[in-house]
């Protein structure tokens, strides 16, 4: 297992993103949303969770990858500079739990 999560289970890093160990030694990034869809037999709508995964060897890697996904809909420059510092003081918090862990 990662040495990261001797102490926690997964990283969140918002509520639609997490980060958690492989069986593999390496990370699994998760991206989780409620979406629609509708039957096409009976035209009904029903809810469900979709589910991507993404497969990494290191944290590093999985940590580049939301934060190239997490600035795709962005829409001003504004909005690129505060998703960068969200990113930035995320991955200062995550840096600061893992020193805490060795």
């Amino acid at each position: 297992m990662n040495a990261a999560f001797t102490k926690k289970r997964f990283i969140e890093l918002d509520e639609k993103w997490d980060i958690t160990p492989d069986s593999d030694h390496g990370v699994v990034l998760t991206f989780k949303e409620p979406r629609e869809r509708v039957k096409k037999n009976t035209l009904e709508v029903e809810e469900f969770i979709f589910v991507e995964k993404y497969y990494f060897p290191r944290i590093s890697q999985a940590l580049m990858k939301y934060a190239d996904a997490s600035s795709n809909d962005l829409t001003s420059i504004l909005e690129v500079i505060r998703n960068q510092q969200r990113i930035i003081n995320l991955i200062t918090k995550i840096d600061h739990e893992f020193k805490q862990f060795r």
